[in-house]
């Protein structure tokens, strides 16, 4: 049976440091690395992924690359000594997923992103509540003044 192009880019994206884009991926790495953390990018870099978060390639639909910390989410043994319970390494729960936290970082650079599913632009994720405090909708006083430019809402965004 005959597939189609999500089907291969997908394929190429479950090996992506192997054969030919193995190396691509090394010089994009390298290239990454130096830029900065946040920036926006014309169109995403796995389209089969970014079509099935909601992205559509339409005016008003923006991409953004955020770099967040690599590693586990564990909290680093304390060095100095006290009682196993209360060394605080076991239990401990995360406030923010790293998700949140490129969320919040490319809202920071880009202050009209919008979470998509906090203003109804897609539907609810599993496990999220509708009220979202980290939704920064643009001040009608800042256009006006031009503190900062206006950007298009965010409907799609890239993991």
């Amino acid at each position: 049976m005959a597939h189609g192009l999500y089907h291969y880019i997908a394929e190429a994206w479950k090996r992506p440091m192997e054969g030919d884009h193995g190396a691509l991926m090394k010089q994009r790495l390298i290239e990454w690395r130096r830029q900065p953390a946040v920036v926006r990018v014309d169109k995403p870099l796995r389209l089969d992924r970014a079509r099935a978060l909601g992205y559509k390639a339409k005016q008003g639909i923006i991409v953004v690359r955020v770099r967040v910390r690599k590693g586990g989410q564990r909290k680093p043994r304390p060095r100095s000594g006290r009682r196993p319970k209360r060394m605080g390494v076991e239990g401990y729960t995360l406030a923010k997923s790293l998700q949140v936290v490129a969320e919040e970082k490319a809202q920071r650079k880009y202050r009209n992103l919008v979470r998509p599913w906090a203003v109804g632009l897609a539907p609810e994720p599993p496990g999220r509540v509708q009220a979202n405090p980290y939704v920064e909708l643009p001040q009608p006083w800042a256009e006006a003044t031009g503190q900062y430019p206006p950007l298009k809402v965010l409907k799609g965004f890239q993991p």
